[in-house]
């Protein structure tokens, strides 16, 4: 069986969480294997990776990437609202992307669920649970039955969104962040970490607290 070239774009810390989630996946449980990574200063992360032991090289640059026909791309950027931008201009250029699920993860077999998906250690996706593309779900954490999650959000570790809920684009939702059933959070908003959202929360906006309250800077 030929085997597709998975490549991470995202040189961070997060790139190498990323890195760590597809080494435990087996390879008779996947169709790829991690070809390199993609960043936006080579150089600078050639030296970095060489200083941590990183063994997957640093492919080349992000804006000069042309993908390749046998490639798989996941984006390992935590920033949704960055993701998000990325994953589209990549889109754009012919790539195909792929998705990194741990052993651990589960997912019910009536959720859909978009492309670029990466679910990390014990996460998880509820009966009728509809996800869009490139969302990341960080340790311990997921969305219960019914619940509606959009393009790009990101689950911090430990965090809720439980059933029937419903994230917008782009959401950032904090570490052991929870948003109550039926609640409503919209694009890109940013869910404090350790806050309860109890109803709605609109675009756009910072809420921290328990309920969770607009924060304004």
């Amino acid at each position: 069986m030929v085997r597709e070239r998975l490549v991470i774009v995202g040189t961070g810390g997060f790139g190498r969480e990323v890195l760590w989630t597809a080494d435990d996946v087996p390879a008779e449980a996947r169709g790829w294997d991690v070809a390199g990574f993609l960043a936006d200063d080579v150089d600078a992360a050639r030296v970095d990776f060489a200083a941590k032991g990183v063994a997957p090289p640093v492919l080349g640059s992000t804006a000069d990437y042309q993908p390749g026909g046998g490639d798989l791309v996941v984006c390992a950027i935590a920033d949704p609202r960055e993701r998000l931008t990325i994953c589209e201009e990549l889109r754009d250029r012919g790539a195909r992307f792929g998705s990194v699920l741990h052993p651990t993860a589960l997912v019910h077999a009536s959720a859909v669920v978009g492309e670029g998906l990466i679910m990390r250690h014990y996460s998880g996706f509820g009966p009728n649970a509809v996800v869009g593309d490139f969302v990341t779900i960080n340790f311990h954490a997921g969305a219960a039955h019914d619940c509606i999650v959009g393009h790009g959000c990101t689950f911090g570790p430990h965090s809720d969104v439980m059933g029937a809920a419903e994230l917008g684009r782009g959401v950032l939702l904090g570490s052991h962040g929870a948003v109550l059933p039926g609640a409503r959070v919209g694009d890109f908003a940013t869910v404090g970490a350790g806050s309860v959202v109890l109803r709605r929360v609109a675009p756009g906006v910072t809420v921290f607290g328990v309920p969770a309250r607009r924060l304004d800077f």
